[in-house]
């Protein structure tokens, strides 16, 4: 019985990796624009999970699957933690985002319009939830700051119940 549960277990985890994927596409990049280290070019996919950076000059705008954008200005870290979509049942849909240092931007895209409740943006001190949103945060390692261009945001730092 034990065999068979880790085989079922084994099983799922294999399909929930192989599930993991595209979260979205490069539409525009300039100046130095990498995805694990390797330079970005138009139209490329971003998995996710795959670190995003940009260099003195870099930009990178990534249109997400459900048509919202990630955009990351110079000098910035990021990643797209999760983008799992369910379509036919959006409690099911899970999208994180992870903003390491510099400024990013993000507008919602239709899954996050439709799951709220099931979208993070994590900064090294504070989580974002969003409200039907279009905003920019600026972080580093001590500080976060958001600019919420339409929509609303919630924002918690890390601490009691809020963790990463």
């Amino acid at each position: 019985m034990l065999r068979h549960t880790l085989a079922v277990v084994g099983l799922s985890l294999v399909a929930h990796l192989a599930v993991a994927g595209e979260a979205g596409k490069v539409i525009f990049t300039a100046g130095v624009a990498q995805q694990s280290g390797q330079q970005l070019a138009l139209g490329a996919p971003v998995q996710e999970g795959e670190m995003l950076t940009t260099g003195a000059d870099g930009f990178i705008y990534v249109k997400t699957v459900d048509n919202g954008l990630f955009i990351l200005r110079p000098n910035t870290t990021a990643r797209i933690v999760a983008y799992h979509i369910d379509a036919k049942n959006p409690v099911n849909t899970r999208i994180k985002l992870e903003l390491l240092g510099g400024v990013a931007r993000s507008r919602s895209g239709e899954a996050v319009k439709l799951a709220r409740q099931n979208f993070r943006f994590n900064t090294p001190v504070a989580a974002i939830g969003v409200r039907g949103t279009d905003f920019t945060v600026f972080t580093d390692q001590d500080t976060s700051r958001v600019a919420v261009i339409s929509g609303g945001v919630v924002v918690s730092g890390f601490a009691g119940g809020c963790r990463p």
